[in-house]
């Protein structure tokens, strides 16, 4: 056998083969024939359309169009069903095709034919509606069926998100134009659109149907100031999105959605129930997590081993926010590091040459930037931000994941530009973190509208240009390998060259609502390809119109349905919406209701409701029997979310006093010069453990109870060896300098050595 005879195809049984790929493609050849004729039906009604009304498209006399026409109808196997009374036609249009059938000629009242003609088209599905002849086919998300992962729905039973249209005369079938947008390994979305065109209601329906119908954890991590996504919980309020969702036969609807808020003292003083104040804990950081929470990045290995050690000798002892800071000042200034190497000495330094092992410093620099971490973890930690490990408000991000029922929402409005960045920074790396230690949580849809905020083409754009720069890596690390992890982003922004390249190009799927002449010029520079009709399609779509590039091509055009959920409205603040949603009244400056009922149920008489106070009235209570039902009666039912205003519950009298390693070494020195004479040759020892100070002590006690000429003499006495104490007199800080000196040929204290002996260091170091 030829080697090459492996490699060839083969059929079990080729009599079973040949019947059924004769039978399947004679089924495509009849499929193709009838479409061709659905095609014609279609074409035909609109010609003679035209005829009826005047136009002069064609020579063809209007008889001859609806012979033409009612001979097409005639082949339809179905036709003498539909002609049946127990059918949607009318009956005298039943009569009239039946007299035409039976007589074989076209009645004088052509449109009266004509009516009867397209009644009968409807019912046998040629035609959906009149006005607009198109036939629509669905947009969905495919279904997912992989290990490990399975959609809630079955092929062919996803609720569709938009409807692409099809020509009246186009012949291609309805399933095969369908438009399924690929996720199964996590292709990335995004949405490019003008301004209120549909691009952040495009990518919140995506996500909504990820989350309902796949599995998906939603978490929309980015509100540009105006409390948009909060909006999530409730129902859509837009009157446009409700017709469009009505004609997909849907209706709005609000998430289970749970809102994070950064706890710090700046929160108001109440909040809807659905917000959550959270902290980042310590024992949830790592050296980049701790990095990034400073705004700075990580430039060596000797930084990242510093803050490890720092983060790990935290841990051990407190797991608090002090211990950590304490380590980071500590690791941040200048240290020597002793080695000992067999068979090594140095003359020069050691004023004894015995032949010994001798040790060898090496001196380990300041590390600025690890000082800089210290101070920007200190102003964190104050804010309450950071928090020790165990507090009550930290995070925990596999949690908030696993809870793929409600959506997360970060919402850090309340706090400054700077530190909203840091956040969303810091819950990318922990999501990313959560997936990818932990792969049977739930897949993740992150929701990021404006992308350009968070991930910029250029960083000079941005104000915060130093801690933007890095979340733009952190979104192209997650854009190359989130999708292995099982995160897909869902992003939108107003111009495709404003995002990050390297990001947008690791963002397969776009999809496109209307556009300027700019935008769409900034596509083609990009490398998308657009006909003449598609550039004057995208200049001039409808609100919600749009097409998708998906799997190498474009489909065009889809109306997309909208989101279900609430979406931005700039002339109705968010709590008033919350307000409304909850079931109550919100007040207005012309508001003068009096008496009436506060959001508690105590009845309020001596002053009106303030501008934006929610409040029933009375007669809201009376008719509805008392306070909750009144409440219940008008809270929207689309509502899931707890919407009750509550007291912020977070520990504002949390005091927390952090130094800098400088003011805290001041304020010791100053402790310590009121109660002691304290010789300033002592001073560099309040930077060392008292470890270290006892090795120094037995050094001394060594000098003074002895008359020791040399190094290694010393060194016998106190169990060191005598390169080691050389180093203590010569070497890297020079701790005994000026502490000890050699008189003659002798080694004694000097009155700062004396002090050290008696000073009760362990009163001021631990």
């Amino acid at each position: 056998m030829s080697s090459y005879e492996q490699l060839q195809p083969e059929d079990d049984d080729v009599d079973q083969v040949v019947e059924r790929l004769i039978a399947s493609r004679r089924e495509h050849v009849q499929r193709e024939s009838e479409l061709t004729r659905e095609a014609a039906i279609r074409k035909l009604i609109r010609t003679i359309e035209g005829k009826l009304t005047g136009k002069r498209d064609t020579d063809v006399h209007v008889d001859d169009l609806l012979t033409e026409l009612l001979e097409l109808l005639e082949r339809d196997g179905d036709l003498d069903d539909a002609l049946q009374p127990d059918t949607d036609v009318p009956g005298w249009s039943r009569v009239t095709l039946k007299k035409y059938r039976r007589k074989g000629e076209i009645p004088r009242n052509r449109l009266r034919v004509f009516r009867a003609i397209v009644h009968v088209a409807r019912e046998l599905g040629y035609l959906g509606g009149y006005a607009d002849k198109s036939r629509y086919t669905a947009v969905v998300m495919e279904t997912l069926d992989v290990p490990g992962a399975n959609s809630k729905v079955r092929e062919g039973e996803q609720t569709p998100i938009g409807r692409r249209r099809l020509s009246a005369d186009s012949t291609q079938d309805l399933d095969d134009a369908r438009v399924e947008i690929p996720h199964k390994d996590c292709e990335h979305i995004m949405a490019v659109a003008n301004p209120r065109q549909g691009k952040d209601s495009t990518i919140a329906r995506i996500c909504g149907n990820l989350k309902r119908e796949h599995g998906y954890k939603w978490i929309s991590l980015y509100d540009d100031g105006r409390n948009e996504t909060p909006m999530i919980a409730l129902p859509n309020e837009d009157p446009a999105i409700h017709d469009v969702l009505d004609e997909f036969g849907q209706e709005p609807r609000g998430y289970e959605t749970t809102v994070f808020v950064p706890a710090v003292e700046s929160l108001p003083d109440k909040l809807p129930a659905n917000h959550e104040p959270f902290s980042i804990g310590l024992n949830a950081l790592s050296p980049e997590l701790v990095a990034q929470l400073a705004g700075e990045e990580i430039s060596s290995e000797s930084t990242q081993r510093r803050i490890q050690k720092a983060l790990s000798e935290a841990r051990g002892a407190d797991g608090s926010v002090e211990a950590l800071i304490d380590r980071l000042q500590t690791y941040a200034d200048e240290t020597t590091a002793e080695v000992q190497v067999t068979g090594l000495r140095d003359e020069d330094d050691l004023d004894d040459a015995e032949d010994e092992d001798a040790t060898h410093s090496y001196h380990m620099g300041e590390d600025e930037l690890l000082s800089n971490i210290a101070e920007s973890l200190m102003l964190l930690a104050a804010e309450g931000l950071l928090r020790d490990s165990g507090a009550e408000t930290n995070i925990d991000m596999r949690e908030i994941i696993a809870d793929n029922e409600s959506v997360a929402v970060l919402n850090a409005n309340f706090v400054t530009d700077s530190l909203k960045y840091l956040l969303t920074d810091l819950w990318l790396q922990l999501i990313y973190r959560a997936r990818d230690q932990d792969p049977r949580l739930p897949r993740v849809a992150l929701e990021i509208r404006e992308l350009k905020d968070l991930a910029p083409s250029k960083l000079g754009d941005s104000a915060h240009s130093h801690i933007v720069k890095s979340l733009q890596q952190t979104f192209f690390f997650l854009s190359s390998q989130g999708g292995s992890r099982r995160i897909l982003i869902a992003g939108s922004t107003q111009k495709l060259n404003d995002v990050y390249k390297p990001v947008r190009g690791n963002m397969p799927i776009k999809i496109l609502l209307q556009l300027g002449p700019e935008k769409i010029t900034a596509l083609e520079n990009a490398g998308y390809n657009l006909s003449p009709r598609q550039k004057n399609q995208l200049k001039d779509y409808p609100t919600g119109w749009g097409m998708i590039y998906n799997l190498g091509s474009w489909k065009w055009p889809i109306q997309w349905a909208g989101a279900h959920c609430g979406l931005g409205m700039g002339d109705i603040p968010w709590r008033d919406r919350y307000g409304r949603a909850a079931g109550f009244r919100v007040a207005t400056r012309s508001t003068r209701e009096r008496p009436w009922y506060d959001v508690s149920g105590t009845k309020v008489t001596d002053r009106s409701p303030d501008a934006g106070e929610w409040y029933l009235t009375t007669d809201d209570v009376e008719e509805a029997g008392g306070f909750e039902a009144a409440v219940e009666q008008r809270r929207e039912n689309q509502v899931t979310s707890t919407l009750l205003l509550e007291s912020v519950d977070i520990d504002t009298d949390r005091k927390l006093e952090l130094l800098s390693q400088q003011d805290a070494r001041e304020r010791l020195l100053q402790r310590i010069r009121d109660q002691h004479e304290f010789p300033q040759e002592l001073e560099t020892w309040l930077d060392y453990d008292l470890g270290r100070i006892d090795e120094l002590l037995n050094v001394l006690r060594a000098i003074r109870d002895g008359t020791h000429t040399s190094y290694a003499e010393i060194g016998d006495e106190c169990g060191k060896s005598g390169s080691t104490v050389g180093n203590y007199f010569s070497r890297g800080e020079q701790p005994l300098q000026g502490i000890a000196a050699k008189r003659g040929d002798i080694y004694q204290l000097t009155n700062a050595g004396k002090r050290a002996l008696s000073f009760p260091w362990r009163d001021y170091l631990d």
